[in-house]
């Protein structure tokens, strides 16, 4: 299995290429901050790069089979630089014939088939105001990978 996991610098993009290395998988580590990635192994590959520039993202996703996403915002987002990414990533994997993608989310990003408790939509409710940047990065993030052709998955958390 080849993978290339994008967000492999945060401290969950880091556990996720460190498993599937201990798994036995091929990875591409897409690294704005390539530094940042303080351990080397035989099946790593490091390749640089920022969320706008899509020539880097294709040699990143050339050959994988699935595409593993840990980008989210480090802190209150005033831009849309970070969804404007997942859709380079997303153009890019198209480009490439790399059709699964699995996308760390959080429960802002609303799903009709999520049945929320008043717990979960009391903290989207919280999130939505405090930090509303953030809240339509994240909803922006979904639409775009909801509307594409891939196959794909958003995982969430409560955050």
């Amino acid at each position: 299995m080849r993978l290339t996991v994008f967000g492999s610098t945060g401290r969950t993009g880091q556990e996720i290429v460190r498993q599937a290395l201990g798994r036995g998988y091929a990875v591409t580590a897409y690294a704005r901050n390539p530094q940042k990635i303080d351990f080397t192994h035989p099946h790593l590959t490091v390749v640089p790069g920022e969320l706008s520039d899509r020539d880097a993202m294709k040699v990143a996703v050339l050959g994988a089979d699935c595409i593993i996403s840990a980008l989210g915002p480090a802190g209150p987002v005033r831009d849309t630089a970070l969804s404007d990414g997942v859709g380079n990533m997303l153009s890019a994997m198209g480009e490439c014939d790399v059709s699964r993608l699995v996308l760390l989310s959080t429960i802002s990003s609303p799903d009709s088939n999520d049945h929320g408790d008043l717990r979960s939509k009391l903290m989207v409710g919280m999130v939505k105001r405090s930090y509303p940047g953030n809240y339509a990065e994240i909803v922006r993030i979904g639409q775009l990978v909801s509307g594409s052709n891939i196959d794909w998955t958003l995982t969430g958390y409560l955050c």
